[in-house]
């Protein structure tokens, strides 16, 4: 049996053979692909193990926007470590519609979903409007749950502004919903910093006690920095209320490269 050292070796390897490989191909197509490293480490209160997650990602743009990727991540929640597999892919539905699709897939799920797919449908509506929704389903080992969105943004000069809506239910068990807001400034094309708010109830799948409906207050921040056309760097910072459980804070550090 491999090891996890090897078992995530192979699957980095994976990913740098698609992209090298690819990269040909998307080329000759008039597409371009990129590396996404990203780092994330969070640190839980009522004497619960920081978590950690590290992530790989091979993405594929067209005109500077994303159309598909294939990841990769590992994770440690609560002592546990889980393996997932990631692909996605977004299309222009209509004039001004964009549908995305995702899915993943874990063969440990001892904290992550079994597996999971997603779909989600944005339109602009012009004059800065755009508004959104879609729906998840994700498969634990003991029980499901579905999760939809309805969101509005308003672009004004080099703001936008973001609202939106949570519904969540897990099988046999009421539904909760939360809700988000959301600020972005742009300080021209290569800079640009973001403050989230979130309040409501959310599912969350804890070890040993499957899937929870829990309060949660949650506050974050982030910033992104073009250095170069193809070199990007990100910056997360994350406090979550989780009920009485327990409070995590998390820092996540992300690069973009382009190739």
């Amino acid at each position: 049996m491999m090891g996890q050292g090897q078992i995530r070796h192979r699957m980095l390897l994976l990913l740098v053979l698609c992209g090298s490989s690819g990269g040909v191909m998307a080329a000759a197509a008039g597409l371009k692909l990129n590396l996404q490293l990203a780092n994330t480490r969070e640190s839980l209160t009522n004497d619960r193990g920081d978590w950690y997650e590290q992530s790989v990602a091979v993405g594929v743009n067209r005109d500077r926007r994303q159309i598909a990727y294939v990841s990769v991540r590992e994770t440690e929640r609560f002592g546990l470590k889980d393996r997932e597999a990631g692909i996605g892919a977004m299309f222009e539905a209509a004039a001004g519609a964009t549908f995305a699709v995702d899915a993943t897939s874990s063969e440990t799920h001892r904290v992550l979903a079994r597996d999971s797919v997603g779909m989600q449908l944005s339109k602009s509506l012009g004059e800065g409007w755009v508004i959104g929704g879609g729906v998840k389903r994700s498969r634990y080992p003991a029980s499901n749950s579905v999760l939809s969105n309805l969101s509005v943004e308003q672009y004004i000069g080099s703001w936008r502004f973001a609202y939106t809506a949570y519904l969540a239910r897990a099988t046999g068990t009421a539904y909760s919903s939360s809700h988000r807001l959301g600020a972005n400034y742009y300080f021209g094309d290569d800079l640009s910093a973001g403050f989230y708010a979130a309040r409501g109830t959310e599912l969350e799948n804890m070890a040993g006690q499957g899937l929870r409906a829990m309060a949660v207050v949650n506050a974050s921040a982030n910033a992104t920095w073009r250095i170069t056309p193809d070199l990007s760097l990100s910056l997360d910072a994350e406090r979550q209320k989780q009920g009485s459980f327990y409070t995590r804070r998390g820092i996540r550090i992300g690069a973009r490269i382009g190739f």
